[in-house]
């Protein structure tokens, strides 16, 4: 027992070691970094040289949530000589300027305290500190070799330092490379805000300044301003086809699809060859735009431009084809990838299975897919074998694809099965995926399993959205579990989650088919009153039909005010309901009224409208108004059965049967239409 503690101890005593050795290089390491580069969450921003005497400059900087004035700056110099490797010193001598910030620096060679930016600069000579030479400096070699080496937060520091202390040698290209910094570092506004400060410094912008600018608006959501630089580079300078691709994407974000349209044919005028990435950019963006003609019409002019069409411009074709529903062209689209020697991507696969996905019961043209697959979801999975045999990586997308195909099919069992290849695959499922497994349960009225699936979203560590709320909700409905729709309400509200008008229709749709109308009411109030839900025509319409079926007209009269006062305006089936709700009352005065402010309102009648109409009549005993009803119904086209069951049960035979020969005539015309 002791020779084993002994031998415990003596490994325990060699893994402390190794721990505490490893500790010390770790912390060795980070110290000469630190030494070397600026800290990672120290705040900064370049300083142009139109920040001397301006009153602007601090304030512009601020706005960027950057303080300008840091201490202790120390980072290597690179480009030159060997000597320039030597790290940069700013001693303790105050750097100031008329409004600009204060630079406060440390150097062993002096300490006294000078204002002037000229004796900083021959201190700092004095000292052995090496600079890049003024051409360096005008072509932005250094500056570019900083961005390079040490990062987007050294390359903004140099470019402050520069602006400070020789302005005059900051010229274009120091600016550019600073732009790319700032889309490097995320500052967005940080890059508009520098090409302002070009102007005013009387430094033209070039066509690099304002695609670097353009580039780093868009991704920062700004595509409004990035649009409107994209106009202003294209009347001030002579474009390229990188300025025409960033404006693409930028006009994409916006789903300004006329204007990609424009600056096709304004890169025709001007003759600039487009290259493939930017003529892809266009096509992306008029197919995203839902612009798929215009898209397909694009991508057909690669071949007269001498361009032969890659993987993304296949996959925006693949896109756009899916969104006019020809899934079939799109799959054809991969034979044709493959005899060009284009390699697939998941993304292509992916596209193809939202286009079969979209196809599903619908046909989408041609059923002349390939011999072993006579329907498009048989299709979907046979892109899903092809993309295995091409040996490309599938991802979430992929089997959400192919789970919201198997929905609409109602398929469980292969559901359930692509659900455990996933995660065998060990690819992570998101809320998404549940919720489409939930909604196959629904659909096959397995209530109970999609609940179940519904309190898996939590136990991976996910929190479920307004979506999977909307899916379980579906799967109490199908239960007749309204109290469980009702405590989905209460658990969506804990989670912070959006109100949707889907949910709202579920809940009550749940509580009226377990007729608790008193409930569903309630919960009508209280999205109503919660204040994170605006609710549309059809909600109310949900709710109407629940207090319709017990005839509770004067709640129905305050669910209308309610209405009215949201400034939604009543449609044909909100005007059925309130109508249906006083016949079933005994109002017949009052349907009356609901049905004369439909025709008041300029809406079509429905064969509800005249049915409900019908029954009013028939229990105010105003046969004559039958009668005006029945000869305005014929010659409509409508579905007379349920009024004619209606003028049947009242022993108006003849007006009956006038009706009923009417609906076969109305019959045998559609049909000789068709």
């Amino acid at each position: 027992a002791l020779s084993s503690h002994t031998v415990l101890h003596t490994h325990s005593c060699d893994f402390v070691y190794k721990v505490l050795c490893c500790c010390f290089l770790l912390f060795k390491l980070s110290s000469q970094l630190r030494s070397m580069a600026p800290s990672v969450g120290q705040k900064i921003l370049p300083s142009p040289r139109c920040l001397q005497g301006t009153a602007l400059s601090r304030k512009r900087w601020s706005m960027l949530g950057v303080d300008p004035a840091f201490s202790q700056a120390h980072f290597t110099s690179v480009g030159g000589s060997s000597s320039s490797s030597k790290p940069c010193a700013f001693g303790s001598r105050s750097v100031s300027t008329t409004e600009g910030p204060t630079i406060h620096t440390t150097t062993t060679t002096s300490t006294s305290t000078d204002t002037d930016t000229d004796t900083n600069s021959s201190a700092n000579a004095a000292s052995g500190v090496a600079f890049s030479p003024p051409a360096e400096r005008q072509n932005g070699k250094h500056l570019r070799e900083v961005l390079k080496r040490l990062g987007w937060q050294a390359a903004l520091h140099e470019f402050y330092r520069l602006g400070q202390e020789d302005p005059e040698n900051v010229g274009l290209h120091c600016y550019n490379n600073a732009l790319a910094a700032c889309k490097r570092g995320k500052l967005f506004d940080g890059a508009y805000a520098l090409l302002s400060e070009m102007s005013r410094s009387g430094i033209k912008p070039d066509v690099s300044s304002y695609t670097t600018s353009i580039g780093a608006l868009t991704s920062g959501a700004r595509w409004p301003v990035a649009v409107h630089l994209a106009e202003r580079a294209l009347a001030e300078v002579e474009p390229n086809s990188f300025l025409f691709g960033a404006a693409f994407v930028a006009c994409q974000q916006g789903s300004l699809w006329r204007n990609i349209l424009t600056l096709l044919d304004d890169a025709d005028s001007r003759d600039v060859a487009l290259h493939l990435k930017a003529l892809s950019s266009a096509v992306s963006a008029l197919e995203k735009s839902s612009q798929w003609e215009a898209a397909l019409a694009t991508a057909s002019t690669a071949s007269g431009r001498g361009l032969s069409p890659d993987a993304a411009m296949y996959n925006s074709m693949i896109n756009a084809y899916g969104r006019a529903t020809h899934w079939i062209v799109a799959l054809s689209l991969l034979e044709e990838m493959r005899r060009k020697m284009v390699k697939p991507t998941t993304v292509t696969f992916n596209s193809l299975l939202t286009a079969s996905r979209g196809a599903v019961g619908g046909g989408g043209g041609n059923q002349d897919l390939t011999e072993s697959c006579s329907s498009s979801w048989e299709a979907s999975l046979a892109i899903f074998a092809g993309m295995n045999g091409a040996s490309v990586q599938s991802d979430r997308i992929t089997y959400n694809c192919l789970l919201s195909t198997l929905e609409k099919v109602g398929d469980v069992d292969l559901s359930w099965q692509l659900f455990q290849n996933m995660q065998s695959q060990k690819i992570s499922p998101d809320t998404r995926t549940f919720s489409v497994l939930t909604s196959t349960f629904t659909e096959v009225s397995l209530w109970e399993a999609a609940l179940d699936t519904f309190g898996s979203i939590r136990a991976a560590g996910i929190s479920p959205d307004d979506i999977s709320y909307i899916s379980a909700a579906a799967a109490c409905n199908a239960g007749s579990q309204w109290h469980l729709s009702l405590a989905l309400w209460d658990d969506l509200q804990s989670q912070g989650c959006q109100l949707s008008e889907a949910f709202v229709s579920q809940v009550i749709t749940s509580c009226r088919d377990s007729k608790q109308w008193q409930l569903a009411l309630e919960f009508c109030w209280s999205a109503l009153r919660s204040g994170h839900f605006h609710p549309s025509e059809s909600t109310f319409g949900a709710a109407l039909n629940v207090l319709e079926a017990v005839g509770q007209w004067r709640e129905s009269l305050e669910l209308f005010d309610r209405l009215d006062n949201l400034g939604l305006r009543p449609n044909v089936l909100i005007y059925n309901l309130m109508a249906g709700t006083a016949q079933r009352a005994g109002r017949w005065q009052m349907a009356v009224h609901w049905l004369q402010r439909l025709d008041k309102d300029g809406l079509q009648k429905s064969s509800y409208s005249y049915s409900t109409a019908l029954r009013a009549a028939s229990s105010g005993r105003q046969k004559r108004w039958s009668q005006e009803l029945v000869r305005e119904m014929t010659g409509t086209n409508l579905d007379h059965r349920d009024s004619v069951d209606v003028l049947a049960l009242e022993g108006q035979t003849p007006e009956a049967s006038l009706l009923y020969r009417d609906y076969l005539a109305s019959r045998g015309r559609s049909k000789t239409k068709k």
